[in-house]
């Protein structure tokens, strides 16, 4: 038996990620299909709240991000703030 975690890069889904109300029916399915976490890239923009819950809900975890490298220097707090939701 493989310890292996199967994950979803967001990205490869990112014509069915076009808007907020998008997102909980792709996780539900992802998780029904047997994935444990996800990489978030090149979706909708979602308030990170709500993408926290959805998450949570679907107990599907976030195991990664992509942000653009403005934010990360500019913003490094509020971004750290936005990744431990």
């Amino acid at each position: 038996m493989s310890n292996l975690i199967y994950g979803v890069q967001l990205y490869t889904l990112r014509k069915y990620l076009k808007k907020p109300a998008d997102v909980q029916p792709v996780f539900e399915r992802l998780a029904e299909m047997g994935a444990k976490v996800v990489q978030v890239s090149g979706m909708c923009d979602i308030p990170p709240a709500e993408l926290a819950k959805i998450s949570r809900d679907t107990q599907l975890p976030i195991c990664a991000t992509h942000v653009p490298y403005k934010r990360l220097r500019d913003e490094p707090d509020a971004l750290a703030d936005e990744q431990q939701m």
